[in-house]
């Protein structure tokens, strides 16, 4: 098994774990660095790279799943229906709201 805090994240998708942190949307940390919406979106998209250089940020494991969901392009609902969960639990599972063993499960299997 792997240990989820050791997986790298791409600088789009720290910008998002540090947008969510925050409880910001897209457009308020736009302003924030004072870059258009789209610019910004383009982001954390990573079909654009920001200016300013990466931040050292280490995600949480719950955070760390929401991104390998995201990277496998599971919606999810199409995620909890494969795990035997609520979308509503998955979700409150990837903010950090419940306790998210099981989601960190599934993540260490995938990337023995």
């Amino acid at each position: 098994m792997v240990d989820l805090r050791t997986i790298e994240l791409t600088q789009a998708e720290k910008l998002q774990v540090e947008r969510r942190r925050l409880g910001q949307g897209q457009s308020q940390r736009a302003a924030y660095f004072g870059v258009t919406l789209d610019v910004y979106l383009a982001w954390e998209k990573g079909r654009r790279k920001p200016l300013m250089p990466a931040r050292r940020l280490r995600a949480k494991p719950w955070e760390v799943c929401r991104l390998l969901r995201a990277r496998v392009n599971l919606s999810q609902a199409a995620f909890a229906k494969i795990i035997g969960l609520s979308r509503v639990t998955v979700n409150q599972m990837e903010v950090g709201k419940i306790d998210a063993q099981r989601l960190i499960g599934y993540w260490e299997k995938q990337y023995v």
